[in-house]
């Protein structure tokens, strides 16, 4: 969003439900940013926060079912609005959104998966100057990322041999 914008974690109800009716017509529309403020917004109360997330579900089901991807902690959440649920109904939650991930993945042809929250380091180290930035998918600070039980990992003969070479290699 631009600076001439108000942040959508700021306004109310009335405003946001416009904003979002005339969304395609916006060109710095922040599909993830309208999202997170839902739940964000001290404005609205949890009856409006509801209303609001079934309404931005009906007008851009797309961005929302790619939130899986980009910020599955924020998919839960707005998924979970007004619920108490208990842990083990959130890991099973976290599984469907891991599986959902790897099919709308496969489903748009997409390889790499540096999406969203994915695309940042964030450790629990505080003052990790690393914390936030943006990083390479695979290198050493990327730390975690997106995994699917379906990817192929190499057999341990076959990293044993790697390491060799990189071993040889520098010598």
């Amino acid at each position: 969003m631009t600076n001439s914008q108000p942040q959508y974690n700021t306004l109310a109800l009335s405003t946001l439900l416009e904003l979002l009716e005339s969304y395609k017509k916006d060109k710095n529309f922040n599909n993830l940013g309208f999202f997170r403020s839902i739940l964000e917004n001290d404005q609205l109360n949890l009856g409006d926060k509801i209303f609001l997330n079934n309404r931005a579900i009906e007008i851009m089901p797309k961005s929302y079912e790619f939130l899986q991807v980009r910020d599955p902690g924020l998919y839960l959440n707005l998924e979970t609005l007004g619920m108490q649920i208990l842990d083990s109904d959130k890991r099973d939650m976290y599984k469907k959104i891991r599986l959902n991930q790897e099919k709308i993945l496969k489903q748009k042809k997409i390889r790499h998966r540096n999406f969203g929250i994915f695309s940042k380091h964030l450790c629990n180290i505080e003052g990790c100057h690393y914390n936030g930035r943006m990083v390479k998918q695979g290198s050493f600070v990327a730390g975690g990322g997106m995994h699917f039980a379906s990817d192929n990992h190499p057999s341990p003969k076959y990293k044993q041999a790697q390491l060799k070479a990189q071993i040889l290699a520098k010598r």
